[in-house]
């Protein structure tokens, strides 16, 4: 009786020590976790400190070379020009080299770039640490007007451009009988040529009717004329004019006029039709 409460007492004590143990090993990982913890932040805020000291000297030392003006305009680079000869833009930027680049007035010198007739885009930025980037988009010949007789080239501004009898040739040709029906026929042919490249290559003459204001429209490969509305000027409407004359071939081909200015419809009409003998 007595060697086996001696023997459970000997079995309580290791139990108490395995206890023990495995509470100072459970401390011991505690205290190197929370060590590693520590040691980690430390060097965290170390790395944060040094990072914050450098770029703060970055700064300081970049705005005390600012001020210093070291950072200058030594070169100025034009891309796009075509028409425009580099002394004229030159002279338009209106700034000299040597002027600081934080002083350049980018805005106003973009301004004073798109007031030009022959410039459509202007994108202008400062290209560090010493040059100045410019690039332009120039505009495009749209159409020949025919005004008095005379042929004049103008662009997809309604501005002016040099005579070029060759380029002139493939141009079509627009009639307006006022400065709104000219804007009417500017805004037509820009959204033909962006929408419909085929279709403008083919566009021989623009009429511009009033009252109501509609487009009459003469084509290099066919013999129909086409009347479209400003108000139903669009993807669709050039797509469905294809698809027609796709479609329906000779049919169409056979039409006096094709009458595009109605939405989602498309209306043909022989030459008899036209003038009213039935």
């Amino acid at each position: 009786m007595n060697m086996r409460n001696k023997g459970s007492r000997r079995v309580g004590a290791n139990e108490r020590k395995r206890r023990e143990l495995a509470r100072q090993q459970r401390t011991q990982k505690f205290k190197n976790k929370s060590n590693l913890f520590m040691r980690l932040s430390f060097r965290l805020a170390l790395v944060l400190v040094v990072v914050g000291g450098v770029s703060w000297a970055a700064v300081f030392a970049y705005k005390k070379v600012e001020n210093n003006n070291f950072f200058v305009l030594k070169t100025v680079n034009i891309e796009g020009n075509r028409l425009l000869n580099w002394e004229q833009l030159i002279s338009l930027v209106g700034v000299e080299v040597g002027t600081p680049m934080r002083d350049l007035p980018l805005d106003s010198i973009s301004h004073r770039l798109e007031a030009l007739p022959l410039v459509s885009v202007v994108q202008i930025n400062k290209k560090w640490p010493f040059t100045l980037q410019i690039k332009l988009q120039e505009v495009q010949p749209l159409f020949n007007l025919l005004e008095d007789n005379k042929i004049t080239i103008l662009s997809n501004k309604a501005t002016v451009m040099p005579t070029d009898v060759h380029l002139a040739a493939s141009l079509p040709y627009v009639e307006a009988v006022d400065s709104i029906g000219l804007a009417e026929a500017v805004k037509f042919l820009n959204a033909v040529a962006k929408d419909d490249e085929y279709l403008y290559q083919n566009i021989s003459q623009v009429i511009v009717h009033k009252g109501p204001l509609y487009f009459e429209v003469f084509m290099r490969d066919s013999q129909h004329k086409i009347k479209f509305s400003p108000k139903n000027i669009n993807k669709q409407v050039f797509a469905q004019y294809r698809l027609l004359v796709k479609g329906l071939g000779k049919k169409v081909q056979e039409a006096k006029v094709l009458d595009m200015r109605f939405q989602g419809m498309a209306v043909a009409v022989n030459l008899k039709q036209e003038n009213g003998d039935g």
